[in-house]
């Protein structure tokens, strides 16, 4: 069960990561391509500060430690933490996914 804690925060760390390089990108892009343009308020809260992405698997990685510290862990907790785990990385790609697509369409000033 301890190996499950970790492949699941090392997969949402990868995610959070993986997301952070797409921001960038997507916010170079704007920035670049899309100088007349605005940038939607979802796309501006998401995507420019992205520094929240390398700080989210944080509360995670914590949660992971903490149980991997006991001596046996139930099937119930593992379950719980691959359950919240797995719903911050489907909200965060949603999101993410959501303010650049927004980020990348024109919008006339």
């Amino acid at each position: 069960m301890k190996i499950f804690l970790w492949l699941v925060t090392i997969a949402l760390g990868i995610l959070c990561f993986g997301c952070w390089c797409f921001a960038s990108l997507v916010i170079d892009y704007v920035r670049d391509f899309r100088a007349g343009y605005a940038i939607p308020a979802v796309a501006q809260l998401v995507l420019v500060p992205k520094t929240w992405l390398l700080v989210c698997p944080l509360p995670w990685v914590a949660c992971a430690g903490f149980l991997s510290a006991r001596r046996d862990i139930s099937s119930g907790a593992a379950l719980i933490f691959g359950g919240t785990a797995a719903v911050a990385m489907v909200l965060i790609l949603f999101i993410v996914g959501l303010a650049a697509f927004l980020g990348a369409v024109p919008f006339k000033l």
